[in-house]
């Protein structure tokens, strides 16, 4: 397939802070000939340098711009982006808010612009549903590809409608499998780092804190668990806004003793090895990526029922209730902690299209089948 020499592409996502929308990119362009790319990325925010950093080394050149709240200047911050750079391919994943970058990105002639979500919300406000449908719905309206991270993350932005008709590309959030195998060595010098005994069962969660990831409820489980088993530690890993209030609530709990804030980490991967169970009680995803990870390590996954089914790819997963008690929830895992066995069946997670070598390709071909018909 001819195509220009390079391909002029500008991500647009909210900010770097090591959230599922980076993961992706950095695992997709990792794993992706970048000679064929003039790589952009803008954002509002940086939360975590060492993200950002991660895209330099990469080669993608860094803008900054005014957040959402200085709605003035985030307008031309991006129209200085735009018009400035004349992208070939706008690639958007700001969910519900990708109508801005696509009116601007379209005032500003480029002929590409991608949607994409990554996330499956649930409204617990008709009217937040309602406004939500229609900023959505404009998003789709000055886009021209839709891409989405799974069947629920397309029919929450795009529609079911649209899903139905195959217009919507999904777009897995693979990963590199070779970087999560269950290695027995890497699982005690990380438990022997984290100070974690070895007779101690360890419990483990990844996710940004918010009300999403549904971690305050997390900590009611924790606390129902140490009531059931005293030699238990509890890994969070993540930054955001409720995390003091989740150091606050453990603490009110008396369970800060068997908790270990982590923050923000580069290795993840590791962690998954010195955990025994995977908990991921969130309140809605559009996948659920870590999810995959944990299963790829082997590790038995307590998710919660809002997650997307797609993210069961191997019998590691259950799925409970947020209905169900933290008492049951806490037997559940404590019973799933037994298990033993870290092997997984790397052709489950391959023949369900998450092994990045072959999915990094397929996003590469897609650039290129999208501005075939310009070049």
């Amino acid at each position: 397939m001819k195509v220009k020499e390079k391909i002029k592409v500008c991500h647009v996502i909210n900010c770097f802070e090591n959230g599922g929308v980076e993961s992706f990119l950095i695992t997709y362009f990792n794993n992706m000939d970048l000679s064929n790319y003039d790589l952009h990325i803008v954002a509002h925010c940086i939360k975590v340098p060492e993200c950002m950093s991660k895209f330099e080394k990469l080669g993608f050149k860094i803008h900054i711009i005014p957040s959402k709240k200085n709605i003035v200047g985030h307008l031309k911050g991006l129209n200085q982006v735009f018009s400035t750079e004349n992208f070939d391919i706008i690639h958007i994943a700001t969910t519900e808010w990708a109508f801005i970058p696509a009116i601007i990105g379209k005032i500003n002639n480029c002929k590409h612009i991608i949607n994409h979500s990554h996330m499956a919300e649930n409204f617990n406000s008709i009217v937040w549903k309602i406004i939500y449908k229609f900023i959505a719905e404009l998003g789709v309206l000055f886009s021209t590809d839709y891409f989405a991270c799974s069947k629920d993350a397309a029919i929450c932005l795009f529609g079911k409608n649209r899903v139905e008709k195959n217009e919507v590309t999904i777009i897995k959030n693979a990963i590199s499998i070779n970087n999560f195998m269950f290695n027995e060595k890497v699982r005690m010098d990380k438990r022997n780092e984290l100070d974690i005994k070895h007779d101690y069962w360890c419990i483990g969660h990844v996710g940004r804190f918010c009300e999403q990831k549904n971690q305050l409820f997390l900590l009611q489980v924790f606390k129902k668990i140490v009531k059931l088993k005293n030699n238990v530690k509890f890994i969070l890993v993540g930054v955001g806004p409720l995390e003091n209030e989740c150091k606050a609530l453990a603490n009110e709990l008396g369970i800060s003793e068997n908790i270990l804030f982590l923050g923000a980490r580069n290795d993840v991967n590791d962690l998954y090895q010195a955990m025994d169970v995977f908990v991921f009680p969130s309140l809605y995803e559009g996948l659920g990526i870590v999810a995959i990870e944990a299963q790829t390590s082997g590790l038995p996954v307590i998710a919660s029922d809002k997650i997307p089914g797609e993210v069961k790819i191997t019998n590691l997963l259950t799925f409970v209730s947020l209905d169900a008690t933290p008492d049951k929830w806490a037997k559940i895992i404590l019973e799933n902690c037994k298990r033993s066995n870290r092997s997984t069946d790397f052709s489950c997670i391959e023949s369900n299209g998450y092994n990045i070598k072959i999915e990094a390709n397929k996003l590469d071909e897609k650039y290129k089948s999208i501005i075939e018909t310009k070049y």
